[in-house]
């Protein structure tokens, strides 16, 4: 301070106690995208480090970005979180000194705000600009990098230097099988690597489900179930049968317990997105329907927490833990083999699955077809994602991009399907409380929403199919895959 008071005038205005505490998601997304959110007392700051701009915003407690009140974080928070809850990372206090800045004709062109806190040993220091007066910020900040040496240290480092500082440890989290595999590895060891790294993934998401943070635990949870499946189901003469029998038939059970949970995330999911869109007796029944999901969500996620914690689940854990450790004694003829020769075996085969999935369905068209190429769509997007590790090239990408979004078109239709009848269910429940006729205009109004999109989806599939398909059928992709 005494070498800045040297070259400006410094005046004291303000000095106070302040409580902070700095939130993130479980996989920081607003850490990535160099956004700092933390509290101030009452009041929330969004803090953008690379554009050194702050929106500051009171709220209550907060969880989720439907909970916000202001419409702009609101749409901010609900592009970068999607359904992940913010989590409280660290509580801390700190003093607060606001100094203004005065120029030789005694004006104030400028505020520094200086941050102490002594149990982190952190000092932070922020020059605020004042409109008509750009050129001299930008001489302030130039002056303190040089005082304090700084010049190393950039805005969009702040979120590193900060977390570091504070002693939060960030990790990335990625449900994506990303780990290397070589082509020339014997095939069991590979995709024990790889069955390895979604056990981890089944491992990680565990305390998010029993603690309720969000619903995207439980979604990771079961993709890395149902990847573990297809394997073991689609990835034949690997492994012996009848080793691994009992494997399959466990986790099959284990996903049958977390399907009606699911169900009720992807309902609730859908329909807050309607919680600011709605008005009147709408909203009052939308109300109703998110509080009843809310109870019902509740009470399956504490079933399935238990049941997560039972010895029986846990043993599962183990001894595939321990399986994957050392199959050798489980591996079959094509278990020795490179995995670079038998991936395009395993990956035609599913493809022609789909493809004779498709055209019953274009000849046929009704739900239950429908439902069963969304099955083999799955199916096959998990056989190209587990042998991903071998096949680095953009075509390869390109086609498991293509292929999500044909899915995520036939889930659609799936998941409105379900969600029609889970309404109607709910109202079935619900009966006819006194007053509470909007129930029934919400729920008449998002049946409607939900025929159009099944509408939609049944049309934007063929779509997707054919984009799917004209990467798949390329020279290029096949000369890849060696097909």
């Amino acid at each position: 301070m005494s070498s800045l008071n040297n070259l400006y005038t410094l005046e004291l205005e303000n000095k106070n106690e302040n409580s902070y505490e700095i939130f993130d998601t479980f996989e920081y997304s607003l850490y990535f995208k160099n956004i700092i959110l933390y509290k101030k007392n009452e009041e929330y700051i969004l803090f953008y480090t690379k554009k050194n701009n702050t929106i500051t915003f009171a709220n209550t407690p907060f969880k989720f970005w439907w909970d916000v009140d202001d419409a702009e974080v609101r749409g901010i928070l609900k592009d970068i979180l999607g359904p992940r809850a913010l989590i409280s990372l660290k509580k801390f206090k700190g003093i607060e000194e606001i100094y203004n800045i005065y120029d030789a004709n005694k004006k104030i062109f400028s505020k520094l705000s200086i941050y102490e806190i002594s149990d982190f040993n952190i000092q932070v220091l922020y020059v605020h600009r004042i409109k008509g007066y750009k050129k001299e910020t930008k001489e302030i900040n130039k002056k303190l990098k040089e005082i304090l040496n700084l010049d190393n240290i950039k805005a969009r480092n702040l979120p590193e230097h900060l977390f570091s500082a504070l002693n939060l440890k960030i990790t990335r989290y990625s449900n994506k099988i990303d780990i290397q595999v070589e082509r020339d590895e014997k095939a069991y060891l590979a995709i024990s690597k790889i069955l390895k790294k979604l056990l981890s993934i089944i491992r990680i998401n565990l305390f998010g489900i029993s603690n309720q943070i969000d619903s995207e635990f439980l979604h990771d949870f079961r993709v890395s179930l149902r990847r573990t499946r297809t394997a073991l189901n689609q990835l034949k003469e690997i492994f012996k049968d009848e080793e691994i029998a009992i494997f399959k038939d466990e986790f099959a059970g284990v996903m049958k317990k977390t399907n009606y949970l699911r169900d009720l995330d992807v309902q609730f999911l859908t329909l807050i997105e309607l919680k600011y869109e709605l008005s009147g007796d709408l909203n009052d029944g939308l109300t109703l329907i998110l509080d009843y999901l809310g109870s019902k969500i509740n009470k399956e996620y504490n079933k399935l927490g238990r049941f997560l914690q039972t010895k029986k689940f846990n043993t599962l854990l183990e001894k595939w833990s321990k399986f994957l450790d050392d199959p050798s004694g489980s591996v079959q003829e094509y278990g020795y083999k490179p995995i670079g020769e038998i991936a395009s075996f395993y990956i035609s085969k599913a493809l022609k699955k789909v493809d004779r999935r498709y055209r019953i369905a274009v000849i046929d068209f009704n739900p239950v077809n429908m439902h069963k190429l969304r099955i083999a769509c799955k199916k096959l997007r998990y056989v190209l994602e587990f042998f991903n590790p071998i096949y680095r090239e953009d075509i390869y990408s390109d086609a498991i991009s293509a292929l999500k979004k044909l899915q995520d078109s036939l889930g659609l239709y799936q998941d409105v399907q379900v969600q029609s009848n889970m309404i109607y269910e709910i109202l079935k429940d619900l009966g006819q409380p006194e007053g509470k006729s909007s129930v029934y205009l919400v729920a008449g109004y998002i049946i409607r929403l939900l025929d159009e999109k099944k509408k939609e989806s049944s049309t934007n599939f063929l779509d997707h199919y054919d984009n799917f398909y004209t990467l798949i059928d390329s020279k290029k992709f096949k000369k890849v895959i060696n097909y």
